[in-house]
């Protein structure tokens, strides 16, 4: 797997997968109209992300990786806990710029995703098992993870 690869891989699953994501974030700024949310399951590729709001996990898992694909630090930022907010500023050395561009080169390699099921542990906690897929190694070999996400409800 190319350095890229594992830099995009690495960076979400220890961001997304070590915290806790919140389905409805206070976000400091302009944030984008919510499109509507794509259909559960469905296999998203890399231009078919969108803003989809907050409003149900599976929204909240397809905002927050469209936020990263896209480089955007404050909302990455504000859709995690505060010990990934701390790793985060940790690892970028508090510098939005800095994460924007390796996350825009990062994100050459990510490929598509896919969520695979919904456990609902509580009214206000819900995890997501999802697949990542991205593109690296030699002849452009394709890996694909798994991963678990939790997410908190925050609010209405």
């Amino acid at each position: 797997m190319k350095s890229s690869s594992k830099i995009l891989i690495a960076i979400i699953a220890v961001v997304i997968l070590a915290g806790t994501a919140f389905l409805i974030v206070r976000h400091h700024g302009h944030r984008p109209r919510a499109q509507p949310p794509h259909a559960a399951g469905a296999y998203l590729v890399k231009n078919q992300f969108a803003y989809a709001g907050y409003a149900t996990p599976e929204a909240a898992l397809e905002s927050m990786l469209w936020a990263y694909l896209n480089g955007d630090y404050d909302m990455v930022m504000s859709s995690v806990g505060p010990k990934d907010q701390a790793d985060l500023k940790k690892q970028f050395g508090g510098n939005p710029k800095r994460f924007q561009s390796q996350m825009r080169r990062a994100s050459t390699q990510f490929k598509g995703a896919q969520i695979l099921a919904r456990k609902n542990l509580s009214a206000d906690k819900v995890e997501l098992k999802f697949q990542m897929v991205a593109t690296g190694g030699p002849g452009g070999r394709v890996s694909t993870n798994c991963m678990i996400q939790p997410l908190v409800k925050i609010g209405n």
